[in-house]
This record gives structure tokens, sequence and C-alpha cells, in this order.
């Protein structure tokens, strides 16, 4: 990474290691944020466009979207609740405390079911 400073207008970031044919260099930050907008757009008015100012987008938006506190995800089977660790569109992921004869008597287990066999309890 060299210092070369950013090409893209009210971007005064200057360590800048990727380089377009005909944009100038672009930093990791605007290079980022022309990523998450996608292939559409257009380069040309990204590069002339002031970048997003994302400490004052989070401020606002963490506003508007409060936080309600952890969803803690549980799932019940054969009258035991058990917390989810995981979850894929049909299946879970929990972990469970067993007893065995052996030492360490107390070992914990992770298992994968089937949404098909739980009960979903969603808890805040």
């Amino acid at each position: 990474m060299g210092v070369f400073e950013c090409g893209r207008k009210g971007c005064n970031n200057i360590m800048c290691d990727r380089v377009p044919d005909e944009h100038g260099y672009i930093c990791g930050d605007c290079f980022n944020e022309l990523v998450s907008l996608g292939v559409t757009v257009n380069i040309e008015l990204f590069m002339i466009c002031k970048p997003v100012n994302t400490k004052e987008s989070c401020s606002y938006y963490n506003e508007i979207f409060k936080k309600k506190g952890k969803i803690i995800m549980r799932v019940e089977k054969n009258s035991k609740i058990y917390t989810v660790i995981k979850q894929t569109e049909d299946e879970v992921l929990v972990e469970d405390e067993f007893d065995f004869e052996q030492p360490p008597f107390k070992r914990k287990i992770q298992m994968w079911w089937s949404l098909k066999y739980c009960k979903i309890i969603k808890e805040e």
C-alpha cells in the first residue's frame, strides 16, 4: 500500500492501493462503500459524490431502530427447553450438558435438530 490520495471528491484518505484505470486511486473505505451499493452504480458519479459519514448515519439510524435487547431463541423438544446457538432454514444447533460416568463428568454436547421436531420459543 502506498501513500496516494483517494480520487473521490470529499475523501481525505491517503492510504490507497486500488487504481481503476480511468478513475484514479480509491481508498478502502470508499471501495467498501462502492461494493455495498452493488454493481449497477455508475463509478463516475460515485467518484464525484461525497463519501457517507458512517458515524453520523449510524447515530441517526440507531435512534430510529432502537435495540430492544438481545433476543434469545429457544426450542422445546421432549418437554425440555434448549438454547439455540445457530439456525439454518430448517435446522437448529443446540447445546446440552450431559452427565457421564468418566471424568470430566459434565460435558457440553452440541446437536443439530430438524425444526420439524422442535417447538420454537422466542424470548427477550
